[in-house]
C-alpha cells in the first residue's frame, strides 16, 4: 500500500514538472532539498523526486549546482 503512495506522489511530482512554469521548476527542487536535508531523525527520501524531475525533463547539470 506505501509502494502505491509512492509511485502515485512521484507521479503527482511529474505531473507538476510538465505544467508548471519553468522558473518554478528549479525553486521547487530547491525547496524540496532545504525541507528534506533539515528532517535529522526522519529521513525524507528527497533524493528520489530530484531523479524525478531530471528524468522529466529538467536540466540534469543545473540540478546538480
Amino acid at each position: 500500500m506505501e509502494l502505491d503512495q509512492l509511485a502515485k506522489w512521484i507521479w503527482q511530482i511529474e505531473e507538476w514538472v510538465r505544467t508548471a512554469p519553468p522558473h518554478y521548476q528549479f525553486l521547487g527542487v530547491f525547496l524540496i532539498s532545504f525541507v528534506g536535508s533539515l528532517s535529522i531523525i526522519f529521513p525524507i527520501p528527497y533524493t528520489l523526486v530530484i531523479l524525478t524531475l531530471g528524468i522529466a525533463g529538467l536540466n540534469p547539470i543545473l540540478l546538480t549546482v
